[in-house]
């Protein structure tokens, strides 16, 4: 089965590397089993007046967000 995590580019440049959605308590990696886990989690710590997302692109292209799949 294949899992998720989030990550995203320190000041949106690729040659940064990557910085890894973390649990506060555990500070480990947070693993997501699907995609639409991943995107509720993002989703639910949104302020109200935040654009909610539906998608993997709008991950992206309103929060700079990606995802990638982990075996």
């Amino acid at each position: 089965m294949a899992n998720y995590i989030i990550y995203k580019h320190p000041e949106g440049i690729s040659l940064n590397g990557e910085e890894y959605l973390l649990d506060e308590k555990t500070k480990e990696v947070m693993i997501f089993e699907t995609v639409n886990n991943a995107i509720d989690h993002i989703n639910s710590c949104l302020d109200e007046e935040d654009e909610k997302i539906s998608t993997e692109d709008e991950l992206e292209e309103f929060y700079g967000l990606y995802l990638r799949m982990e075996n």
